[in-house]
């Protein structure tokens, strides 16, 4: 019997891993007490593909979500003391739709897709819980009242559920231990998107723990 051999799991630039022993490409869900949480392991060769299709799902009118961490001017005010947490800075960018997104994505789609900083997703705002968010380590995670959608999408997509799903977190260790890091594009961060995209209309939200 022929042996199926998986494709071998790529990461971003700005992501560095140790130990991917078990990580592979696939999908679990979980009840929560808000309801559905859908985590997804993805390839960093294919997270264009998959998370537009993904965001593509999303109930319009959206908004689009943007987490980077907060400067260091902003942390020493926020922390009091060095056991207190870092902060990102949460920005928005209100009533768009699909289209204007995915070209808004493709622009940028370096930081978006390699920056080991940045965090970022599309929700709706005419429905309950319907948001897809890439968060740190390119972990993808969809909260939805009703996932059927993003389920027939990953299945469309030949993404096996795996109860549970083994992401590169698990693997972390004092011995084995991921971080991330800002990488320039064009010599420019992902500090100086946020100044460009200010422009296109994203504000300022809130501080929230990282």
């Amino acid at each position: 019997m022929r042996e199926f051999l998986q494709p071998k799991f790529t990461l971003a630039a700005g992501v560095h891993v140790c130990n991917l022993d078990g990580v592979t490409e696939g999908f679990s869900v979980e009840e929560t007490k808000r309801g559905p949480a859908i985590t997804i392991n993805v390839s960093a060769d294919r997270l264009q593909e998959i998370y537009l299709g993904l965001a593509g799902l999303v109930t319009p009118p959206a908004f689009a979500i943007i987490e980077i961490p907060t400067n260091q001017a902003d942390e020493r005010k926020l922390r009091q003391k060095p056991s207190d947490p870092f902060h990102n800075d949460v920005y928005y960018l209100d009533g768009i739709s699909f289209d204007y997104y995915k070209s808004l994505f493709a622009a940028y789609a370096r930081f978006f897709l390699d920056d080991g900083g940045i965090c970022f997703g599309l929700a709706s705002h005419t429905t309950g819980r319907d948001e897809v968010f890439v968060g740190r380590y390119k972990l993808v995670r969809i909260y939805a009242d009703n996932p059927t959608k993003y389920l027939q999408y990953l299945e469309a997509q030949q993404y096996p559920r795996r109860d549970p799903l083994r992401t590169v977190q698990d693997n972390f260790s004092s011995q084995s231990p991921g971080t991330t890091s800002i990488i320039e594009v064009d010599g420019k961060t992902i500090y100086d998107l946020i100044e460009i995209l200010k422009k296109e209309g994203f504000y300022f939200k809130n501080w929230r723990v990282a």
